[in-house]
């Protein structure tokens, strides 16, 4: 079951579970099980971790899941050299750039150069729309495209 950030309700004192916005990068951490059953990620981890690696998953999926989420970051391309999605971008200086969105198992996450990657999603659709609206400013249009 995953778990959600919870929002502090200042009037009865309780916590409730907030979902992340359809859109919204989501932790890691919403995806250790499944991420777990991936088999790129498996192999990765016995690669890494040899002798040790079924060890080291129960210790990241019952004691300290922070190990997947260093270990995926650190290996994410590596598990998932390709982009399944490419966005073509102009920065500074009208340099060209891609924001490429990858995929591990069942998630998402979206990259481009000189910024952080974004977190990480539930689908394409999600991604693409995250994508969209955090970089709308450096998009080619098709019409700029058009014009060149």
């Amino acid at each position: 079951m995953a778990s959600f950030p919870e929002k502090f309700d200042s009037i009865s004192g309780a916590k409730h579970a907030q979902k992340p916005k359809m859109n919204d990068p989501e932790p890691i951490t919403n995806f250790i099980t499944q991420l777990l059953s991936t088999k790129a990620v498996l192999k990765a981890i016995r690669k890494s971790y040899g002798e040790e690696a079924s060890a080291w998953i129960q210790e990241a999926k019952d004691e300290d899941p922070s190990l997947l989420e260093d270990f995926i970051s650190d290996n994410q391309y590596d598990i998932a050299p390709e982009p399944v999605k490419v966005l073509k971008a102009t920065g500074a200086y009208d340099e060209p750039f891609e924001v490429r969105i990858y995929k591990i198992g069942p998630i998402f996450w979206v990259a481009a150069n000189e910024f952080e990657d974004a977190g990480y999603f539930r689908s394409l659709k999600d991604a693409v729309s995250h994508a969209e609206i955090e970089y709308s400013s450096f998009l080619n249009r098709p019409d700029d495209e058009d014009s060149e």
